[in-house]
């Protein structure tokens, strides 16, 4: 989406109840929506004056369209569990009236302290094959950002992202597998 003209900007004045329209129909709280839907209706407004073929259909249909497609995107992106986390301190009480803290209540069940010592240990080393922007990709990717979020905070495209992970993978399986050779050629 671009700057409105002043054309765009005088019909999209003239048909603004239509935003007021689709927000009561659609039992949406203004407050909520509104700046969600507004952006649908700009881009009907848009392409409706600059695109011959959305002029076959009315303008109505077509803003109707708009803003279900920006209000549907709205939802799917705060729908992501990342962004509906629920955090808790583990040394928050679990129940008001136990007394317990949720680290004193989970229990590790067959993971013992060498195996994480061992994962941790693995990790760093991993950590120290990896270029800066290898170190950002996978932090973001183990937070549960998608493919194209991570691209957009790195600057590179989606297969760029998934580039830099392939090869990053298959350089510390070298790493890795030439470190095992060495631990079997001393025993």
């Amino acid at each position: 989406m671009h700057k409105l003209t002043d054309a765009q900007r005088n019909f999209a004045e003239e048909n603004h109840n239509m935003i007021q329209d689709f927000l009561f129909y659609n039992h949406l709280d203004r407050a909520d929506y509104y700046d969600v839907v507004a952006l649908g209706y700009l881009e009907a407004v848009q392409d409706y004056d600059e695109d011959s073929r959305t002029r076959q259909y009315k303008f109505e249909t077509i803003a109707s369209r708009k803003m279900c497609d920006c209000l549907f995107k709205h939802w799917r992106y705060n729908g992501r569990l990342k962004r509906k986390a629920y955090l808790v301190s583990l040394d928050g009480t679990v129940y008001e009236d136990s007394g317990l803290t949720l680290s004193e209540t989970i229990v590790a069940k067959s993971v013992k302290c060498e195996d994480l010592v061992f994962q941790r240990l693995m990790i760093e080393e991993a950590m120290v094959h990896m270029t800066e922007k290898e170190k950002k990709v996978v932090q973001m990717k183990a937070a549960g950002f998608t493919g194209p979020e991570i691209g957009t905070a790195c600057g590179v495209t989606t297969s760029g992202v998934y580039g830099r992970l392939y090869r990053m993978r298959k350089r510390l399986n070298r790493v890795f597998s030439a470190q095992e050779s060495e631990v079997y050629a001393y025993t």
